[in-house]
């Protein structure tokens, strides 16, 4: 597979491409699957239809790679927080209280899953051997920030006053264990890379990154490997290049394959002296207007 060859190091003919949100709107096919279900949790947790629409970008444009059809909430949604997804607004969760929820991953929380990785499986078995398939999750900062904040925030206040209760470490740690094992059941399910998506990594202090970006993502990353040691991991933040310097020299002597994507804003100038694959930092706007 030209992806996880690149990731792990090997020599290929040329850079394999893919897009972060290639099932969606844009496609006219897909809004035929989508006009089935008028709840989207109810359209990701619908094997069949979750395998469709993650193959359909691959049959239209051959990409390197397919992108299983889910959604970073379904994490808390499994955990008890129920998520639902308004028009025109986005997502919005029950009422969080870290109090009322399980501190102990059940098979019920697996058992909610399990439409998941049983699409990942039909899709797995459709794609074709020269594809990869990528599995993903939120990282336990940016889940912490969509279940305090109850949805999306334009002030972050909610998770920003929790950061600083003497509790907030152990939720985040709670989230890493979830978050890992949501991944490793993804690769048990047939997945060949998986993705730990830090959407909000942005809004974090510099003071604060390590304990609340950094040593979660890795703690995340080595409890993948512990279990697959040979599964690519690709870690992204939506931050500037320090973040991502800082990440690097955290893995520098790490043995196990990862990825580094890069948002579009990074100058890949800072980037240079980054020892693993990089990906993305593609502008949406090039594929609308052209250009370099």
């Amino acid at each position: 597979m030209l992806i996880t060859d690149v990731i792990t190091g090997k020599k290929v003919e040329r850079t394999p491409l893919w897009m972060m949100r290639q099932a969606g709107r844009y496609l006219p096919e897909y809004k035929k699957v989508r006009a089935d279900f008028p709840s989207f949790m109810e359209f990701c947790y619908t094997p069949k239809a979750a395998c469709e629409v993650t193959l359909q970008p691959i049959s239209r444009f051959d990409f390197d790679a397919a992108i299983i059809f889910s959604d970073i909430l379904v994490i808390p949604d499994a955990l008890g927080q129920k998520v639902s997804f308004r028009p025109d607004h986005g997502p919005v969760l029950n009422e969080f209280s870290f109090a009322r929820l399980e501190k102990k991953l059940s098979d019920r929380f697996f058992d909610h899953l399990s439409p998941v990785y049983e699409a990942i499986t039909m899709t797995r078995q459709s794609l074709s051997v020269e594809k990869a398939l990528y599995g993903f999750a939120g990282s336990p900062w940016t889940l912490a920030c969509y279940m305090v904040e109850e949805g999306k925030s334009d002030t972050f206040s909610k998770i920003h006053h929790f950061s600083k209760d003497p509790t907030f470490l152990d939720f985040i740690d709670f989230l890493v264990e979830a978050v890992a094992r949501h991944l490793i059941h993804q690769i048990d399910a047939g997945a060949d890379v998986v993705q730990l998506f830090d959407s909000w990594a942005g809004i974090v202090d510099a003071s604060n990154e390590d304990d609340f970006l950094i040593n979660p993502a890795l703690k995340v990353m080595k409890k993948v490997h512990e279990k697959h040691p040979k599964t690519p991991f690709v870690y992204y933040a939506r931050s500037k290049s320090p973040l991502l310097l800082q990440f690097s020299s955290k893995i520098r002597e790490y043995e196990h394959p990862i990825a580094l994507g890069v948002h579009q804003d990074v100058d890949l100038d800072d980037l240079r002296c980054v020892h693993v694959a990089l990906q993305g930092n593609l502008c949406p706007e090039i594929l609308c207007h052209g250009g370099r």
